[in-house]
């Protein structure tokens, strides 16, 4: 069998490249809308069916949308990023405000508080965006300030519930709080403060074992053992004799 020319392959190779080009290109016409194919051929900038003109500025995402995305959604990583201006109530707020969503209709973006402030607007007095763009952390201050409290004085705490008491927020903020800044609940902080406060009695001269652990709140010995262990790896008594 003669093989083919360099000619004939060639022209195979050229005659198939021009097929599959073809092809494409009708498949990409068939599958855009009318004014896609009117860009296609050249024809940007003419009439649409709906009678406005087609302008690839059409095509641009408006920036407000992710914004309105993202303020619904209450993502904590858009506070700083803008703000949202409700006219309905005329306050501003951060984009992880708690408070209820208005509607999107109701709803302006600004990126500064000045600018709010500038459009009559005055701070949410729930989420408080003047003291987060001032570097302010309400929340964090009355934690830290609680946590220290709790520290201090662990056998004043008889639940893990009297922290939620104590506190300006109600139990589920509170061990969410506690959760994002110290990574444990009430609870296993309270627990934690215990064993800590513990360590520092055992370490006083002829210090009862057990009395230390009455000091500093656990209700029994088993727990007071138990917890102790946990978290120190060895005995209250084994760690009394190691100073």
């Amino acid at each position: 069998m003669t093989p083919p020319s360099a000619k004939a392959v060639v022209k195979g190779k050229a005659t198939q490249t021009s097929f599959i080009v073809n092809v494409s290109f009708a498949f990409a016409v068939s599958a855009y809308p009318t004014e896609a194919k009117k860009s296609l051929n050249g024809e940007t900038g003419k009439t649409l069916p709906s009678g406005k003109k087609y302008n690839h500025a059409m095509d641009t995402p408006d920036p407000n949308a992710e914004r309105m995305a993202r303020f619904l959604a209450g993502d904590k990583t858009a506070n700083g990023a803008f703000l949202a201006g409700v006219l309905t109530t005329g306050i501003y707020c951060l984009p992880a405000c708690p408070a209820r969503k208005p509607l999107p209709g109701n709803v302006v973006f600004v990126d500064t508080p000045a600018e709010a402030k500038a459009r009559g607007l005055r701070a949410c007095k729930r989420c408080r965006p003047d003291e987060f763009y001032a570097g302010r952390h309400p929340d964090r201050q009355r934690l830290t300030a609680l946590a220290e409290a709790v520290r201090r004085n662990p056998g004043a705490w008889a639940h893990a519930s009297d922290i939620a008491a104590a506190s300006p927020w109600g139990t589920t903020k509170c061990a969410a709080l506690f959760r994002a800044h110290y990574g444990l609940t009430p609870a296993a902080f309270l627990t934690q403060a215990r064993v800590q406060a513990a360590t520092r009695l055992l370490r006083l001269p002829r210090q009862p074992v057990l009395e230390a652990g009455f000091a500093v709140g656990f209700d029994s010995a088993s727990a007071f053992y138990r917890c102790f262990r946990q978290a120190v790896g060895c005995a209250p008594g084994e760690y009394r004799k190691r100073g």
